[in-house]
C-alpha cells in the first residue's frame, strides 16, 4: 500500500470519526451572534451546549468574542458550520428547458449575471432541483450570496483557530427541522402545498413545501422584536407582507393553495399570533415549538429559557446539524474550498506518513525483539546444553568407572594374575629386563640366559603353558659384558583372558 493510498485510507477514517464528532453551528447576523454544538450521536441530548449574545452588547471584536465563547464552553474548532441568514441572500427560483444536471449547471452559470448586479467573481451561488417537469422542463432553486459577505465571516473566524468546513443557507436548515421533526407527522399524501414561516428577530423567513419539497421562498424583513415590541405597529405591515408572499407564489410558480401555515422560530413568543392569522389570512395557522422535541443539555436547556433570547430562532441552526452530512446547498466560496481541500491532504500525507513511519519503528522494534528473544533462547539452550554437557561427563566418567571395576572383578584378564602365572613358570637360570603387557592381546618379554638352550628350553615352558600361546622367539643374541658371556632374548606371545 502506497502514501496515496494509505492517505485515501486515513481521510475516508477521519470523514467516518468526524460524522460522530459534535457539530458546531455559528450564525452571525445583522443583530445577534448563535452558537449550538450539536451531537446527533448521542443518545441523551442532541444540544449539549448553547451560547446567544447580542451583536450591540459585545465589547470587543466579533471573532475574539466567539473565540472566547469557544473556549470558555471548550468546542471542538474542527468541526465547524458557517449559518448565512435568509436575509443576506437572493433566492431565485428557475425554469430550465433541460433536464441533464451539466446543461442545468451551466444555465445556471449563464443566469448569475442576469439575476443579480454582480459580476460572476463576485457572488458564490449553489442550486438544487426542485422538480423535473414534463416536456423536458426543471425547476432549480438558486442561492446567492455576495463573495465578500461570506469570506469576510471565514476569514475572521479563521483568524482565531475555527476552521469552517461547511457554509449553508439558513432555510435549508428551516426545511430539515421540518422534515424531520413535523413533516413525517402529517397525514397528508404531499399533494397540498403547505406555507412555513420562521420568525427570527429581524426577519421571518417564508417558504412553501410542496410534494415535500420547498417550490417558493421569500424573505419578510419583519421578526418578532417587531411582533413583540411593537406589535400594534407592525403585525398589519406582517399580515400584508404574508398575504403578498402567498400571492406571489399563486401567480408566479402558479402552485396549488396551501392547505396550512406553520410559524416557527420566536412566533411562540408573540400571544395569540396563529389565531389572528388563521382568521386574517383564510388559512389554518398553527405555532411549533422547535425545541420541543428536541433533547437538551442541562446548561443550555437554562439558556433557552432565559426571556432575553425569545426574539431569536434556533431553527435553521438545528436543522442544519440534523442534516449536517446531506446537505444541499454549498456557499463555500471555491478558492477557499480548493485552499481547504489542499491543506487537508496535506493533513493527511502528514499523518500518513507518521503512520508509515510508526508502522515501520513497530516492525523494525517486532524484528530486534524477535531476534532478542531467539538469541535469549538459544543462550538458555546452551546453557541448559553445558548442564546437560556436564552431566553426561560425569555420568561417562562413572561408566568408565564402572567397566574399570568390572575388569578388575575379572581375574582371567587381570595384570596380576598374568605375571603370577608368569612367575610360576620361569626357570632359575633366566632373568627378565622388561616385561609388556599389550592390554588384551600380547605379552612381550624381554631377558638374559646363561647359554642358548635356557632360551629355547623357555620358550617351551611358555607353550606348554595354559595362560600362553603363540609363543615365538623374535631374536635370542650371544653377548659378553665384563668378562661374563649371556644370550639377549625376546619372545612374543598371545595371552588368554
Amino acid at each position: 500500500m502506497g502514501i496515496k493510498n494509505i492517505s485515501q485510507y486515513i481521510e475516508r477514517i477521519a470523514h467516518r470519526v468526524s460524522r460522530h464528532k459534535p457539530v458546531v453551528i455559528i450564525e452571525i447576523g445583522n443583530d445577534w451572534l448563535k452558537i449550538l454544538e450539536c451531537n446527533s450521536s448521542s443518545r441523551d441530548n442532541f444540544i449539549t451546549k448553547a451560547s446567544f449574545m447580542k451583536l450591540s452588547q459585545i465589547k470587543e471584536s466579533v471573532p475574539d468574542a466567539i473565540s472566547g465563547i469557544f473556549r470558555e464552553l471548550k468546542l471542538n474548532k474542527n468541526n465547524v458550520l458557517a449559518c448565512i441568514p435568509r436575509h443576506l441572500v437572493t433566492v431565485r427560483i428557475l425554469e430550465l428547458p433541460s433536464t441533464d444536471p451539466k446543461e442545468i449547471t451551466d444555465m445556471i452559470e449563464l443566469q448569475i449575471g442576469k439575476q443579480t448586479p454582480y459580476a460572476k467573481e463576485e457572488v458564490v451561488f449553489s442550486h438544487r432541483i426542485i422538480d423535473a417537469e414534463r416536456d423536458g422542463y426543471t425547476k432549480a432553486m438558486l442561492v446567492i450570496v455576495k463573495h465578500s459577505l461570506i469570506k469576510e465571516r471565514l476569514v475572521a473566524l479563521e483568524k482565531v483557530g475555527i476552521n469552517v468546513s461547511k457554509v449553508a443557507l439558513s432555510s435549508e436548515g428551516v426545511y430539515d427541522w421540518f422534515s424531520t421533526i413535523e413533516l413525517p407527522q402529517l397525514q397528508s399524501d404531499y399533494s397540498n402545498a403547505i406555507i412555513i414561516v420562521d420568525v427570527d428577530s429581524n426577519y421571518s423567513d417564508f417558504f412553501v413545501v410542496y410534494k415535500g419539497k420547498v417550490s417558493f421562498t421569500k424573505n419578510i424583513l419583519i421578526g418578532a422584536n417587531n411582533l413583540i415590541d411593537e406589535r400594534e405597529r407592525y403585525q398589519e405591515k406582517f399580515i400584508d407582507e404574508l398575504r403578498r408572499s402567498m400571492e406571489l407564489y399563486y401567480e408566479e410558480i402558479k402552485g396549488k393553495k396551501a392547505a396550512k401555515l406553520f410559524f416557527l422560530g420566536a412566533s411562540k413568543n408573540i400571544p395569540d399570533l396563529a389565531n389572528i392569522l388563521s382568521a386574517r389570512l383564510d388559512i389554518p395557522c398553527q405555532t411549533l415549538d422547535t425545541i420541543k422535541n428536541i433533547q437538551i443539555g442541562e446548561k443550555a436547556s437554562r439558556l433557552f429559557q432565559n426571556e432575553d433570547y425569545k426574539f431569536i430562532s434556533v431553527t435553521p441552526l438545528i436543522g442544519l446539524a440534523m442534516k449536517y452530512n446531506a446537505l444541499q446547498f454549498d456557499l463555500m466560496p471555491n478558492e477557499m474550498r480548493i485552499k481547504k481541500r489542499v491543506e487537508e491532504k496535506k493533513k493527511y500525507l502528514t499523518k500518513a506518513g507518521i503512520l508509515v513511519i510508526g508502522i515501520f519503528t513497530i516492525l523494525t522494534f517486532l524484528l530486534f525483539l524477535h531476534i532478542y528473544n531467539k538469541n535469549t533462547y538459544k543462550a538458555q539452550l546452551e546453557d541448559k546444553l553445558a548442564k546437560i554437557k556436564e552431566g553426561a561427563q560425569d555420568i561417562d566418567r562413572m561408566h568408565r568407572l564402572i567397566n574399570l571395576a568390572q575388569e578388575r572383578l575379572d581375574a582371567k584378564g587381570d595384570c596380576l594374575s598374568l605375571l603370577s602365572g608368569l612367575y610360576e613358570i620361569i626357570p632359575k637360570e633366566i632373568y627378565f629386563t622388561s616385561v609388556d603387557i599389550e592390554r588384551k592381546k600380547q605379552l612381550t618379554i624381554k631377558g638374559r640366559a646363561p647359554v642358548m638352550s635356557d632360551v629355547f628350553k623357555f620358550v617351551g615352558v611358555l607353550e606348554n603353558s595354559h595362560y600362553f600361546k603363540n609363543v615365538k622367539n623374535n631374536y635370542a643374541t650371544q653377548k659378553k659384558e665384563d668378562n661374563n658371556e649371556f644370550v639377549d632374548f625376546e619372545i612374543v606371545c598371545a595371552y588368554e583372558e
